[in-house]
């Protein structure tokens, strides 16, 4: 008992270099703790550790090394955080049906044992998988149970989550009042918390919604906050999605060039990790870009990188954004029913979703469609459609 508190003490120094970007010490510290013994809180710290600096293969090592360990000793809760902890690192490497196999054992043991705790964090990592498969409805149902029983544990950290995964969904549904009232809940708490990646998460949320609102000063003094964050806490995965989400302001501000420099920054740090989900998004932002350069061969190849990936992914709203961005490329090379039918792909993937803001986009690229054909009664039913969708964005 002496040991593992002394082993624990010495954890607690390493997780502290690691908050302040010592990485290369706090590793130090980390390893000493897992030689030669069976501590399963060293080997799951250290995971933990691995995976936020984006060493995913070794980190699952880890986990499946407490596993090893703690499941002939009938340590069931050490064996349902680790499953927790490997459903984490599939569903970063966009194996969903795996993350949530894994995450379902863990709740499974977490009720088994009567882990309250256990359970909510499993509920929030269900409902971030279903979120990503555009389950929506799925996925908020995940995350209110996790909040009711984080709020019943008093549980500070666990409530931030919640709040944060609650705004991504609003803010995927076009609910962006709803969602940065999620947002400022949850930085309230990492805050109180000084909980440093929680914070660098939150600000890129926060960027995300005002970028949608067009407000892009304040969204990029939100990405760089969180850039700022994650590069001391050494989050690749934190790190390539910022640099995506300041290439899509410097896009829109006409700034192409350094637009593309931050999303191939992106998008090496998403290959290097092996996350489809990022690489997806990557793919559709260059393509973006490439699309204002009126390079149009270079966009639809980029484009199709990101439908490729986002329907192996399952991932409803990658897959209808991607439709649309493939229709704006058809209508540019005058390929006008090939862009109808990319249009109205991307129309029905956002009605699935509830995606007001999608279904307003599309519609007016439909409009741009048919007054380019002529047909003028078609075109202003499309405009009367997009113009009531965007009264209730």
């Amino acid at each position: 008992m002496e040991e593992e508190t002394l082993i624990s003490e010495e954890l607690d120094k390493a997780d502290a270099l690691a908050d302040e970007g010592l990485l290369t010490q706090a590793e130090e510290i980390y390893a000493r703790c897992i030689s030669g013994g069976e501590s399963l809180r060293a080997f799951t710290r250290y995971g933990l550790f691995l995976a936020r600096v984006g060493r995913l293969s070794l980190a699952e090592s880890m986990h499946q090394k407490v596993i090893e360990i703690a499941e002939p000793k009938g340590e069931t809760g050490w064996v349902a955080a680790a499953y927790a902890n490997l459903g984490n690192i599939y569903h970063t490497r966009g194996d969903l049906d795996r993350a949530e196999e894994v995450q379902q054992k863990s709740l499974e043991l977490d009720e088994q044992r009567g882990s309250t705790e256990g359970m909510a964090a499993s509920y929030g990592n269900l409902g971030n998988i279903y979120e990503m498969r555009g389950e929506l409805s799925r996925a908020e149902e995940m995350q209110q149970k996790s909040l009711e029983l984080n709020e019943q544990l008093g549980r500070t950290e666990g409530m931030a989550a919640a709040y944060g995964n609650l705004g991504n969904i609003y803010e995927a549904r076009g609910d962006l009042d709803r969602a940065e009232e999620m947002q400022h809940k949850s930085l309230e708490l990492e805050e109180q918390l000084g909980r440093i990646q929680g914070m660098a998460i939150t600000y890129g949320n926060l960027g995300n919604i005002y970028y949608r609102r067009e407000d892009l000063d304040r969204a990029e003094e939100m990405q760089r906050k969180s850039l700022e964050l994650h590069e001391q806490l050494g989050s690749v995965e934190g790190m390539a999605a910022t640099y995506g989400n300041l290439g899509n302001i410097y896009e829109v501000r006409g700034d192409l060039d350094r637009a593309e420099e931050m999303q191939h920054k992106s998008l090496e740090l998403e290959e290097r990790l092996g996350r489809a989900h990022g690489m997806a998004i990557t793919y559709g932002n260059l393509g973006n870009i490439y699309y204002g350069r009126g390079d149009l061969d270079r966009a639809e190849e980029m484009q199709h990188k990101s439908l490729e990936l986002n329907e192996q992914l399952g991932r409803i709203l990658g897959m209808a954004i991607t439709y649309g961005n493939l229709g704006n490329i058809y209508v540019a090379r005058g390929d006008l029913d090939r862009a109808e039918e990319m249009q109205y792909k991307s129309l029905e993937l956002s009605e699935q979703l509830g995606r007001v803001e999608g279904m307003a986009l599309s519609y007016g690229s439909l409009e741009s469609i048919y007054k380019l054909r002529g047909d003028s009664d078609r075109a202003e039913e499309m405009r009367r459609k997009a113009l009531e969708l965007e009264g209730q964005a």
